[in-house]
């Protein structure tokens, strides 16, 4: 009987030990799964307070209203480190990872503009080229096509916007 008790008591503390550890780690990830959610909130209530030219937390900037989408408009921090052409452009664009983000586009011209118009806003200030008096520099491509070989682009130092032959190298900003 004494044996019986024994083996009963140890099962018994087994079970309680298991049910303990069972219950810390059920507890561990319910603090991780809250401490997510409140992280999503806080980044989504920055978002939807954001100013233009404030960096967001996944490490793009608010650059405004897309004329195009009428959703808020994120750009990457950066040009991308070489000039492209207009197929490497959308090549970048498809490939382009920010924090957790990967749905980056070529922003059309209206998108385009946008841009240029907040170019001196916030974490957007000194991120743009300009044309630094040469007419071959500070080109920026957009998404659109022109006619024949050509796709327009959008000129960061004066605003001018024209169409290029497609295999000419610009700078690129992508957006989501």
């Amino acid at each position: 009987m004494m044996e019986q008790q024994k083996i009963q008591e140890h099962f018994t503390l087994r079970s309680r030990t298991e049910l303990v550890t069972g219950l810390v780690a059920r507890h561990k990830r319910c603090a991780a799964a809250t401490a997510i959610v409140f992280a999503e909130r806080i980044a989504a209530e920055k978002r939807a307070n954001a100013k233009i030219g404030d960096l967001m937390d996944d490490g793009t900037i608010y650059a405004g209203i897309s004329p195009t989408t009428k959703e808020r408009m994120y750009a990457e921090p950066v040009d991308i480190p070489l000039k492209a052409s207009f197929s490497g452009a959308a090549l970048y664009a498809r490939a382009l990872q920010v924090g957790d983000k990967n749905d980056f586009r070529v922003p059309d011209l209206a998108e385009l503009q946008v841009l240029f118009e907040n170019r001196n806003t916030g974490a957007l200030q000194g991120t743009f080229e300009d044309d630094k008096g040469s007419p071959l520099y500070g080109w920026y491509w957009s998404s659109q096509a022109s006619a024949g070989e050509e796709a327009y682009g959008k000129r960061f130092g004066n605003g001018l916007q024209e169409g290029h032959v497609r295999t000419f190298l610009s700078y690129v900003r992508c957006v989501r």
